[in-house]
């Protein structure tokens, strides 16, 4: 007996690398620069308490560093028939993917859920000869350039990553390495996910210039150990054009009339995801950057929430996004693309 599940690839992938704003950033990758590409493949079984999966909808992808180490190797005077030299040193590095896979149930009422995988890999990149074993630092930076799944049953996914790390000697502190979490968390289109129906709600507030929410804030934190009831989504002007208060368990939404950047055209510039503790998604709501904010907050206002929900957000620039406790006046920064939290006493926390 078989399954009938969709082996079509039509899902959407958050956080894929742009790969000319990494090129700007750490390019070019010349025979002088550091760097390897890799392929990441793995075979995950979803848990006995999990549905069926009929379709893939969306894959959130993170990669994280956990640990480096520099290391002596033997010497080669020439290329190799595969193009490499042996300068005598090699960078080793540890690190982990954190994917969640939204997908519809394979149900009569085709509920949407979402499941998590952590897959670990080892890797090394040839260093320069003069690098200093014990010394020297080498920051690691990431680029997913592609993600393919496919369903080999409803309850069986393959998925190969292909990953390109670049290493940078760096001065200053890099990023403190991560060490992976049981539960992988999530640290960065296509027609939003349909959940199950939801009752209509009132129309959100608009924010006109007059009546603009503004916080004095304290110096940005880390995104560590925070408690936030207050997302803030700014413009390509950093003029504030969306806000997502959490208030007695409910989402309340303001926006404006403004477009959110025209310069990115389509690109999906800021998403919500939120789920239950059992998987189960709440709701799903995606911004473009050609877009105003005034469906995405219509359809999420009023939606509520409850402890021990997750909320996943997914966006464009973490500069434009701020997490902020406005009873403590207190701002966050947050890192990559990417950022998971869960609901605690009714606010943003990341414990």
């Amino acid at each position: 007996m078989y399954c009938t599940c969709s082996n079509k690839n039509n899902y959407e992938i958050i956080s894929l690398c742009d790969i000319k704003k990494f090129t700007e950033k750490n390019g070019p990758f010349n025979a002088n620069s550091a760097w390897t590409q890799i392929s990441i493949a793995d075979i995950f079984n979803l848990e006995c308490d999990k549905h069926n999966i009929e379709s893939i909808e969306k894959v959130y992808i993170n990669v994280s560093i956990t640990h480096t180490k520099i290391i002596e190797t033997p010497k080669s005077p020439n290329i190799n028939s595969e193009g490499m030299t042996l300068t005598g040193k090699k960078l080793l590095i540890d690190g982990y993917v954190c994917v969640k896979i939204v997908y519809t149930s394979l149900t009569k009422v085709q509920s949407i859920h979402t499941v998590k995988f952590n897959i670990p890999f080892c890797t090394y990149i040839v260093i320069e000869e003069n690098a200093d074993i014990f010394n020297d630092i080498y920051c690691i930076e990431s680029c997913v350039e592609d993600v393919f799944l496919s369903l080999i049953d409803c309850r069986t996914i393959f998925q190969n990553i292909t990953l390109f790390l670049f290493a940078h000697k760096e001065t200053l502190n890099c990023p403190s390495p991560q060490p992976p979490k049981d539960n992988c968390t999530i640290q960065a289109g296509a027609q939003p996910i349909q959940a199950q129906p939801f009752q209509s709600q009132p129309e959100s507030s608009i924010i006109n210039e007059s009546s603009s929410i503004q916080y004095s804030k304290t110096p940005i934190n880390p995104i560590t150990n925070i408690t936030a009831n207050l997302i803030e989504v700014k413009n390509e002007e950093d003029l504030t054009i969306l806000t997502i208060e959490l208030n007695n368990n409910k989402f309340i939404t303001n926006y404006t009339g403004d477009i959110t950047n025209r310069t990115l055209e389509d690109s999906l510039y800021f998403s919500l995801l939120l789920e239950d503790k059992n998987g189960f998604v709440k709701t799903y709501n995606e911004l473009k950057a050609n877009e105003i904010a005034d469906t995405f907050a219509t359809n999420l206002n009023n939606i509520s929430f409850e402890d021990g929900d997750k909320l996943l957000l997914s966006y464009i620039d973490n500069n434009k996004i701020s997490i902020i406790n406005n009873i403590f006046n207190t701002e966050y920064k947050l890192q990559d693309t990417m950022e998971e939290f869960i609901i605690k006493n009714g606010q943003l926390s990341t414990n």
